[in-house]
């Protein structure tokens, strides 16, 4: 039997547990304050800022901002350490690329950590291309940042 998923606008009660998720990024985790600027950034610019539950228990997240150009930016997306490996990633991805269409986005941007190679491996899968803006030690753990993006027409 598949689990029952549900994925959703995150409230301000659930900041810590987003918190705690996100700390699987160790010292490049986000402090609580910037999740709670994301909240408010989201809430009036049309950006996402949606949670995954997994059986009701809050499995991960996504965040992507508009950049008012018809651009978006997943500025973070994490799942908690024991529900990765099982396709939680590609479904917050895929469903965060439908409704960014949805909304008239064309374009989706990120940065991946270049040690990070299963999250690039999920965006390269996904269609995002390298844009060459590499910043070098860009990290705590001194690896660089990549530059990736996704094109595509609105809905």
């Amino acid at each position: 039997m598949l689990p029952t998923l549900s994925l959703r606008k995150v409230k301000a009660e659930e900041i810590d547990t987003i918190v705690d998720i996100d700390k699987i990024f160790g010292p490049d985790a986000f402090p609580k304050y910037m999740f709670e600027d994301y909240m408010e950034e989201c809430n009036e610019n049309n950006g996402f800022f949606y949670v995954l539950e997994v059986e009701g228990v809050l499995a991960g997240y996504i965040i992507a901002v508009h950049d008012f150009d018809g651009a978006y930016t997943i500025e973070s997306i994490a799942i908690r350490s024991e529900f990765q490996k099982v396709g939680y990633g590609k479904f917050l991805l895929e469903t965060i690329e439908n409704l960014i269409r949805r909304e008239g986005g064309d374009e989706i941007k990120l940065q991946v950590s270049d040690k990070n190679t299963s999250a690039r491996k999920l965006y390269e899968n996904f269609g995002y291309q390298y844009i060459g803006n590499e910043q070098e030690k860009f990290y705590l753990d001194g690896s660089a940042a990549l530059s990736m993006k996704k094109e595509f027409d609105a809905y």
